[in-house]
């Protein structure tokens, strides 16, 4: 498979299938910008604070938020996988075969599976990593994005995930995070550094989500009421949840409303009812599905807690 025949993707194939989906497609992309956005953000707070092991953690999810929304902006899909996410941005490698390894896309079909909807075609022969690494430069090359940017995102998301493990699982390392002759500069320099780069990974999101609003072609017939529906979205969505979270720190609240300008800095003009509509509950099956799922799972968690519990 080339770059050429990026719409031979099954993945592509089911969000083009109906106008819902077009839709439905940009509100999931937006709300993994949000996402990257927010644990961007939450890692600047913790740092404020010096909660190294909690910034260290939520900046370094900033970066996986942001390699999902680009693989997914290319693709229709990504890997849930941390590691396959890691692996598809990684350079040219061989697994212990001497053959280059295979990425699963998944997200995708678990969310169709949820909805009891037809599952996703699949092609004869699963795309190569370097066919899926080739089809998303294609892509964001197309929209103006430099493949620099997507090789220095998988740089820093490479080196970043084991220190994170490190960080957030190792008790020896915990534990010593403040006031250790040794082990709290080196906290401190990861603090930096992974803020740094999850500054750069959501950055490097951001061109591709503004990049997609402006120039994909599937969305060619609505884009000025897309351009409406982002912009209102990203001041009554993420803004206001964000700045609640950023306990009264100026510079971040200041930097975060520069972002949402630089997101989409004009509104459109055009109705975008139709729109929202196309991504309520009502109409967004994998939507409703998921947040049904998630208010099950949270209601057997209370199940199993004491019967005196406050909540």
């Amino acid at each position: 498979m080339s770059a050429l025949q990026r719409d031979m993707l099954p993945q592509l194939a089911y969000w083009s299938q109906s106008p819902d989906l077009v839709a439905q497609r940009f509100y999931v992309a937006f709300c993994l910008l949000v996402s990257s956005v927010q644990d961007t953000f939450l890692g600047l707070r913790e740092r404020h604070r010096e909660n190294h092991n909690w910034s260290t953690t939520c900046s370094y999810y900033g970066m996986v938020h942001a390699g999902r929304l680009v693989t997914f902006l290319a693709l229709g899909d990504f890997p849930t996988s941390h590691q396959q996410l890691c692996t598809l941005f990684r350079p040219a490698t061989t697994d212990h075969s001497g053959q280059p390894p295979r990425v699963q896309l998944d997200w995708l079909g678990g969310f169709v599976r949820r909805t009891g909807g037809v599952p996703l075609e699949q092609l004869p022969n699963r795309p190569s990593l370097d066919e899926y690494r080739c089809l998303i430069a294609h892509y964001l090359q197309s929209l103006g994005i430099k493949q620099s940017r997507i090789d220095q995102y998988g740089r820093m998301l490479n080196a970043a995930k084991p220190l994170r493990e490190g960080g957030n699982y190792e008790a020896l390392l915990i534990a010593h995070e403040r006031h250790h002759v040794t082990v709290t500069a080196s906290f401190k320099e990861l603090v930096a550094a992974m803020s740094e780069a999850s500054e750069e990974s959501m950055s490097f999101g951001q061109s591709a989500f503004s990049a997609f609003i402006a120039k994909d072609p599937d969305i060619e017939s609505e884009r000025d009421a897309f351009r409406t529906f982002l912009y209102d979205y990203l001041y009554s969505r993420m803004l206001g949840a964000i700045e609640t979270k950023m306990d009264g720190l100026p510079h971040l609240v200041t930097r975060l409303r520069e972002l949402a300008n630089h997101i989409q800095p004009t509104r459109g003009a055009s109705d975008y009812q139709h729109l929202e509509n196309m991504v309520s509950l009502s109409i967004f099956e994998g939507k409703r599905c998921l947040m049904q799922k998630f208010q099950r799972e949270v209601a057997a968690l209370r199940q199993t807690l004491p019967h005196n519990a406050v909540i």
